[in-house]
């Protein structure tokens, strides 16, 4: 550069400015700055200035104000005039006054704009010398400001009405979205206004030309592609002495940015100050700078409180270093991090969130923020919690569930196989449990359960589990046996519990269970074999008295399979007609004659011979075969019946036995009676012998079937009468005409006076209350002549007969009683 260019700067901010003289000294300029317009005057009036760069805001006078003076003083150095503000009335009147250029301040690479408005600026004052000024001039000042129009989004035009002539500039024809060589006219210009404000335009415009006041506003347009955008005006009228308009000519700003960033501004404010979810913002240095009102509800810190200091403000001191290590190595490589962390409220208390975390970086890469969000996730955890809770424990008692015991059975067997130990499992099931809670109520069986949940946990070591696995059936895995006694002490210490009674609604109860003992591995070594083996040894302790505990042994084992075998083999039975009726009679003592007889089943399977009903019963009614089977009874009775009928046989009345669980059909008084209407059966002559278990059935109300059975003639026989708890309540409360005494009373009447008392006391009671009684089990002379003596009329039992095939039974009755004696 062979010529020095004198440049002076008006700039009231020192740090930009000297950034900006620092910069233009490096390309060969010299520069002074200035930081006051007052001054600013006085230095150009001073010294000879080659460029003038002055900023719109700056004290004493604004750049505007510095131009007025300079331009009035005819000292108008070439100038460039800066400003933060896209005010476009501030670009025309800065151009108005001479300006060769106008630089907005806070665009990124403002220093490249300014350099190149100061070479163009500088390249015209050497035009200037060389060629005709005023050329020169137009043709720069309208080069200017084109770019000055392109650079604030302005475009400008003018309307000559005498000539009936329009000039847009380029950036009034990217405005209106126009090619550049199309000839504008005012329908071009309304043609694109959006039709919602077109006519208010209209009505402004109108009224200008009234008024001749410069007119300013906004509004909208449509562009063919459907596109809007935000413009904003500025329209004024040149007019002659005469008041004749010369030219009218204005501005207008695209906006649509401004308006859409306003939007978004407002928008997120919104969102900011109204999510349920904390944002706080932090700087580069990591310093809060700005939290929203949920942050403080959240946190209960107030903005005023965090400002300016590091978000740990809320730590817990629930994450180590090494969270915190692999959480800031996360953030910086992937620029955002999200998870759970445990904060620390205000109060103190300790909750956890779930946090998202992005990093906010500048045009050139350089991170300028950190804005962080996070709601408070107690509730859904507290939600997971109980969910995790109920899945694995029992909401009675409070004990692992199935689920649980499943889980924890599975890492026990693993650890034993390990470490070659040994383990047990106890399965305990509660004696007399349906009866206490049929009797008491649910109520009350609930706070049986829960009490020997209490006890049982008590009876345990910790470092074994109690489980309830539902209903009365609790479950303990005893590890790390050192001897089977250890699984023994176990099992006394829950009986010892036992003995304690527990108060119910003034009751007086005792817990009683049989407990099923198996042992891993001599007796199985998978979860599924260890259950069996612990139920098949329970139920054996059932069987044996209740209230004491069975080890697991290879005769229970055996008897399950048979079990399983014979499940297996009575469907069969059904279908390949294997089973047989049998009657026992019943005999009237005192008229030596038979009155009825009672129908009982009897298989006799081919592989396996006779199986006995005491023991295929109890698994038909468990695997719920009984009510077919009890239905083919009823069918054969009736049809046996009818064929005794049509022979001329004395008509006799048949008992027949019905599980409590055939009772779950609701027709099945109806099917009874449409089968031996059938069989044309005079219905009177059909007796229904049940169990107590019947009437202990409150839930189901079998009562109301046996009453509509009453009702259509059938007769309510109760058997194995004085073996329950409370039967002689149930002769009150539900409708029975026959009482049978169980044969235990009967086989020990002679060696035990307690059974004789109670066969005494249920004689004389069934005679107060008009009830007959049949005596079971009478096998001979001594306990028949007791019977007799204390007025029982009906008797059945070998003493008469064994139960007979049917075609025996039939001769049977042809012939005497005295004579089958």
């Amino acid at each position: 550069m062979t010529e020095e260019i004198h440049i002076l700067y008006l700039e009231d901010d020192i740090p930009l400015a000297n950034l900006i003289k620092r910069k233009l000294e490096r390309k060969g300029y010299h520069i002074e700055l200035i930081a006051d317009g007052l001054d600013c005057v006085e230095e150009v009036n001073r010294t000879q200035v080659d460029l003038l760069i002055v900023d719109y805001n700056t004290p004493g006078l604004n750049g505007l104000e510095v131009l007025k003076i300079l331009q009035a003083a005819h000292k108008m150095p070439l100038s460039i005039m800066v400003s933060g503000s896209h005010d476009v009335q501030i670009v025309i009147a800065a151009m108005k006054l001479g300006c060769s250029d106008y630089v907005i301040k806070e665009i990124d690479n403002y220093f490249d704009l300014l350099l190149v408005s100061v070479e163009k600026v500088l390249e015209k004052k050497r035009l200037i010398k060389e060629k005709d000024l005023a050329e020169i001039a137009l043709i720069n000042s309208n080069q200017s400001l084109q770019r000055a129009q392109k650079l604030a989004k302005v475009g400008s035009w003018e309307y000559y009405p005498n000539e009936k002539t329009a000039l847009w500039s380029e950036q009034e024809y990217i405005n209106f979205d126009c090619p550049i060589n199309e000839k504008p006219t005012y329908d071009k210009y309304t043609r694109y206004i959006h039709p919602e404000d077109r006519e208010k335009v209209e009505q402004q415009n109108a009224q200008l030309m009234v008024t001749k006041y410069p007119l300013e506003m906004g509004f909208r347009l449509q562009l063919n592609d459907g596109t809007i955008r935000h413009l904003h005006s500025l329209t004024e009228i040149d007019s002659d002495s005469q008041g004749n308009i010369k030219r009218i000519f204005g501005i207008t700003k695209d906006i649509t940015e401004e308006v859409t960033s306003a939007a978004s501004l407002k928008q997120a404010a919104t969102v900011f100050n109204n999510t349920t979810e904390a944002i706080f913002i932090t700087g580069a240095d990591n310093k809060i700078i700005s939290v929203n009102p949920a942050y403080t509800k959240i946190t209960g810190y107030q903005e005023y409180e965090v400002l300016e200091k590091n978000p740990n403000v809320i730590s817990s001191g629930y994450h180590d270093k090494t969270f915190f290590e692999n959480f800031w190595h996360e953030l910086l490589h992937n620029g955002r991090w999200q998870g759970e962390i445990w904060n620390r409220h205000k109060n103190g208390t300790i909750f956890p969130v779930w946090q998202s975390i992005t990093v906010i970086k500048d045009v050139t890469g350089e991170i300028v923020q950190f804005v962080s969000i996070f709601n408070d996730i107690s509730a859904r955890k507290a939600d997971e919690e109980l969910i995790r809770y109920q899945a694995n424990y029992d909401s009675l008692t409070g004990l692992p569930n199935r689920n649980l015991f499943l889980d924890r059975i599975d890492v026990a067997l693993n650890k034993a196989r390990r470490e070659n130990k040994q383990l047990a499992l106890l399965m305990i099931d509660l004696d007399r449990f349906k009866w206490i809670n049929d009797t008491l109520g649910h109520k009350a069986g609930d706070v049986l359960l829960q009490e020997t949940a209490k006890r049982l946990v008590n009876s345990v070591r910790h470092s074994d589990t109690v489980a309830r696995l539902g209903g009365d059936e609790f479950i303990i895995i005893a590890s790390e046996l050192q001897h089977h006694s250890d699984v023994e002490m176990i099992a006394h210490k829950i009986f010892s519990s036992f003995k304690v009674p527990l108060l119910i609604e003034s009751h007086e109860v005792f817990i009683s269970g049989s407990i099923g003992i198996t042992i891993f591995p001599d007796d199985g070594d998978t979860v599924e074999k260890l259950q069996m083996n612990a139920d098949n040894a329970m139920y054996s302790a059932k069987e044996n008295g209740r209230n004491r505990f069975h080890y697991f042994t290879p005769q229970l084992q055996a008897k399950a399979e048979r079990h399983l075998q014979i499940v297996s083999l009575l469907q069969q039975a059904l279908d390949k007609n294997e089973f047989d009726i049998y009657y026992q009679p019943i005999i009237d003592c005192e008229q030596q004659k038979i009155v009825s007889a009672e129908a009982l089943i009897r298989w006799h399977q081919p592989t396996l011979g006779f199986i006995s009903p005491e023991e295929f019963i109890p698994l038909a009614e468990e695997s719920g075969l009984i009510r077919p089977i009890g239905d083919w009874v009823v069918h054969r009775v009736a049809q046996d019946m009818q064929r005794w009928q049509e022979s001329g046989l004395p008509a006799i009345n048949i008992s027949i036995n019905k599980s409590v669980h055939q009772f779950s059909k609701n027709t099945c008084d109806k099917d009874w009676l449409a089968i031996f209407t059938q069989h044309e059966i005079d219905i009177k002559r059909i007796i229904v012998e049940i169990t107590e278990s019947v009437f202990m059935e409150t839930e189901h109300n079998y009562a109301l079937n046996l009453a509509n059975m009453q009702k259509q003639g059938m007769r309510i026989s109760l058997d194995d009468f004085g073996t329950g708890y409370s039967s002689l309540s149930y002769l009150k409360r539900f409708p029975v005409d026959i009482l049978k005494i169980d044969r235990s009373f009967i086989s020990d009447m002679s060696e035990n006076s307690s059974d004789a008392m109670l066969v005494e006391l249920i004689l004389s009671l069934a005679n107060k209350m008009h009830i007959k009684v049949i005596a079971e089990g009478v096998e001979n002379a001594e306990q028949l002549m007791f019977l007799k003596k204390h007025h029982c009329q009906y008797i059945q039992g070998y003493y008469y007969s064994p139960p007979l095939p049917h075609h025996e039974f039939e001769d049977f009755i042809n012939k005497p009683i005295n004579s089958k004696l």
